[in-house]
């Protein structure tokens, strides 16, 4: 059976599954900026079977790529080989960050990125903004103010720069801040979804 892009089942899954499949997605980085900074972790959720998708910089990718500034390019290989499992991938100011930072480092380090319309996406921090009014539309305030709680924990400098240095402490306190984002994640999509139009709007 072929999909409308003319491709089979296991080259193309996401055209023949009845509904989408949705993934929260966390990264974080060495700075803000993807010609300053590079990816150090990142975490994909899975609404339906909750598995948990992530991958870490590690002293081997410092070491193979660090004079080069390509230290992620194993990193968001194996990123983009999890996204590419998910039909919709949700986000807290993911159109704005999360998003252009994979797509701009993944050119940066010589790979190929998805194509338009391949993986739709879904911003919460976008529903928070247009159909909502608080003080604040950070994740953390969102999820606490409409759900009753919050998972968030907060990153330091220190601990960014562990992680450069692939420092182990580092590098697992900073995958921990990941999942703790990405289940808030979902939290506040199950409690804001319904307000707001799902679209086709590409990664």
């Amino acid at each position: 059976m072929l999909c409308k892009h003319y491709h089979t089942r296991q080259a193309h899954p996401q055209c023949l599954r009845e509904r989408e499949r949705v993934g929260f997605i966390d990264i974080e980085s060495s700075a803000l900026d993807a010609n300053y900074g590079i990816l150090l972790t990142y975490c994909i959720l899975d609404n339906d079977s909750n598995k948990l998708y992530f991958d870490t910089i590690n002293k081997a990718d410092i070491k193979k790529w660090g004079k080069t500034a390509q230290e992620d390019t194993r990193l968001l290989r194996s990123l983009m080989r999890d996204m590419a499992q998910f039909d919709r991938l949700v986000g807290h100011y993911s159109s704005r960050f999360d998003l252009p930072m994979i797509r701009t480092r993944a050119l940066m380090c010589g790979l190929s990125f998805f194509d338009f319309g391949d993986i739709v996406q879904t911003d919460t921090w976008m529903i928070l903004r247009k159909k909502f009014k608080l003080s604040r539309n950070s994740l953390e305030n969102g999820v606490r103010s409409l759900t009753g709680k919050t998972q968030k924990n907060h990153l330091t400098l220190a601990s960014k720069h562990g992680c450069l240095r692939g420092e182990k402490k580092a590098i697992e306190f900073t995958l921990d801040h990941n999942r703790k984002d990405v289940s808030d994640t979902r939290a506040l999509w199950r409690a804001i979804n319904s307000y707001a139009k799902q679209n086709k709007s590409s990664i």
